[in-house]
């Protein structure tokens, strides 16, 4: 279980380090997918209003993922790995087509 103090913790050094989070988060635009009692959609979403920046709630179909992202425009996407290979591997493939 992870205490109150340890996320207030995390909150902490993860808005002090500048060099982990960069400007990204502020007053961006961060587009939200992960399941919210998920602790790392939480942290970002407080870090996001924290620093000033819009939330955006996807449409709740993951395969629609891709158009939520076209039409948000988001410029910070916190996500997993997992998504990232996914999106690493399409991009991959449309190179190798061309």
């Amino acid at each position: 279980m992870i205490s109150h103090k340890c996320f207030v913790s995390n909150f902490a050094n993860t808005h002090e380090n500048r060099q982990v989070l960069g400007t990204g988060f502020d007053k961006g635009i961060h587009l939200s997918y992960l399941p919210l009692p998920h602790v790392y959609e939480k942290l970002s979403i407080y870090l996001c209003i924290f620093k000033g920046s819009e939330v955006y709630f996807y449409s709740g179909d993951i395969m629609k993922l891709k158009d939520d992202i076209q039409e948000v425009k988001p410029t910070q996407f916190i996500s997993v790995p997992r998504l990232y290979m996914r999106f690493y591997d399409a991009i991959q493939n449309k190179l190798n087509e061309a």
